[in-house]
């Protein structure tokens, strides 16, 4: 499968700059009475007290209004300042205002005929129309489903596993054809900005969370196909009910974790000795081995290594049972390309070392 480039290692940025030239172009979004102020930060003069007042309460709107998040998440901000800075703008919502509207006022048929026309017109291939579609009914659904099975409360498996699965199934979808576009960064762009529309205007609180995971699962294949192996996504039910995200080999399953901080990590759960990992970070091992990041995913791997071995049961030659190989990768967001999903150049060399060399990292226990 051809692929575009990687994108390059995160270079030292003037934040500041970036910003003055954002504003310089959108001058004309503020009204006459603010434009001096603005005009005035842009040329580096510095602000009195009241000025900077005024200034900082409609840079803020203006932020607000055309990147629908708050500017004091900074973060979120230099993330997309340095986006904009490698020419990486931000793309179209695929969906008419019409069909925006109708997702908000619940209108189901006004949804399904415009995307009848979508098909009869051939906007675009069918599974990206599925997709792009898709995005209100996983949203609408994800909402519901939150609400009707809230975390800590005991749920009835046989109504909660077809709705988890359904839900699973959106995910492979929009997963697949992040892989399958990534060439094509304008299609890529559109479908972040579609989705990022569709959110804020269902007024979905989970959208970020949906957006890590899909593109840590994306990233994630192109380490393994990078490294010479043959990825295979997960399939819905293996998703949503054995933890397994990808398979790396025949027997090699390996679960996704996206990651705010900088650290990748690579741990194999050990399905032979219980109970036991194997913690590989390309520095100290240890550190990660007691850090807040492992400890909050400490139990999501031990349930991991015991879905793996009951998956197995049965699955070997005349019925014996198969022992699957578990790996836990931690893919920290900063290392992925935030269009295409694409690893940084770093990102897949701490896998290629930890991964072909098996014998870098010792053995831990797993804490009770």
């Amino acid at each position: 499968m051809e692929r575009m480039p990687r994108q390059p290692e995160q270079e030292t940025i003037d934040f500041s700059a970036l910003l003055r030239e954002l504003l310089g172009n959108d001058l004309a979004d503020f009204t006459p009475g603010v434009r001096p102020l603005v005009q005035k930060f842009i040329d580096g003069v510095e602000l009195d007290s009241r000025e900077e007042m005024v200034f900082e309460a409609n840079r803020n709107a203006w932020w607000f209004k055309k990147f629908h998040f708050d500017y004091k998440n900074k973060k979120k901000r230099e993330e997309l300042l340095l986006a904009e800075s490698r020419g990486e703008a931000r793309g179209e919502c695929l969906l008419p205002s019409e069909v925006i509207k109708a997702a908000k006022e619940g209108d189901s048929k006004t949804i399904q005929r415009i995307k009848e026309e979508f098909f009869r017109d051939q906007r675009d291939g069918p599974e990206e129309i599925e997709a792009i579609f898709g995005l209100i009914d996983f949203i609408i659904k994800q909402q519901e489903f939150s609400r009707d099975f809230p975390k800590g409360k005991k749920a009835d498996f046989e109504e909660m596993s077809p709705r988890l699965e359904d839900l699973t199934e959106y995910q492979y979808l929009f997963t697949h054809l992040l892989i399958k576009n990534v060439k094509d960064e304008k299609w890529l762009k559109d479908f972040w900005a579609t989705g990022e529309t569709v959110a804020k205007a269902l007024k979905s609180p989970s959208w970020e969370i949906l957006v890590s995971g899909l593109r840590s699962q994306a990233a994630a294949y192109w380490v393994i196909n990078d490294l010479g192996h043959k990825p295979r996504l997960s399939s819905p039910d293996e998703d949503a009910f054995k933890s397994i995200d990808l398979w790396g080999g025949e027997n090699e399953a390996l679960q996704i974790k996206g990651s705010a901080q900088e650290q990748p990590a690579l741990i194999k759960v050990n399905t032979t000795d219980f109970p036991g990992v194997e913690v590989k970070t390309g520095k100290d091992s240890s550190d990660f081995y007691t850090s807040q990041k492992f400890s909050e995913i400490k139990d999501q791997i031990e349930k991991f290594r015991i879905k793996l071995d009951r998956y197995g049961k049965g699955k070997g030659e005349n019925k014996t049972d198969k022992k699957y190989t578990g790996y836990v990768m931690v893919m920290p967001s900063a290392m992925i390309d935030k269009i295409t999903c694409q690893p940084s150049e770093s990102l897949v060399k701490f896998f290629r070392q930890e991964i072909d060399n098996k014998e870098s990292a010792s053995k831990l226990a797993l804490a009770a």
